[in-house]
């Protein structure tokens, strides 16, 4: 289920509105990243990638509806950062779906780390014996490449 958002800036929402257009993404979220760590453990690598390009343009919802101005704000992460809903209900699914994609983004990039881990094993063994063991020179770690959009 795609959700449709409006293309009025966020600062021209409602609080209820915003906070509602904020669950939705969430649970969106949340569901992709079911998908994708369904993917990760059945090794279905476009499935992943469908999955991974979902999660980017949900990221980038967020940002649009957690940017005061309705603009995406590339140079200040934190400000994409939602503020809590104001009514008791919505604060509480808020915060709820907030803890649940936390939750399987971090069940995700430990599973990714796991599949990269025995990617390399199967890489050297597939080398045969002439051939040198290296051990992989880890670049930059999973959570530094999840923020690059």
């Amino acid at each position: 289920m795609r959700i449709q958002f409006p293309t009025e800036s966020a600062s021209r929402l409602g609080a209820a509105t915003l906070a509602e257009a904020g669950i939705s993404v969430l649970l969106e979220l949340e569901a992709s990243l079911i998908a994708s760590i369904r993917a990760v453990l059945g090794h279905d690598a476009s499935a992943l990638e469908w999955a991974t390009q979902d999660q980017l343009r949900l990221r980038r919802a967020l940002e649009v509806l957690g940017a005061p101005s309705g603009n995406r704000l590339r140079t200040n992460p934190s400000a994409a950062a939602f503020t809590s809903p104001t009514n008791m209900e919505s604060a509480d699914a808020f915060d709820a779906a907030q803890m649940r994609v936390l939750h399987l983004g971090r069940v995700q990039a430990a599973l990714l780390r796991r599949e990269q881990r025995w990617m390399n094993v199967l890489a050297n063994l597939v080398a045969g014996p002439e051939a040198n063991y290296v051990r992989p020179i880890s670049g930059e770690p999973l959570t530094s490449i999840a923020g690059k959009g």
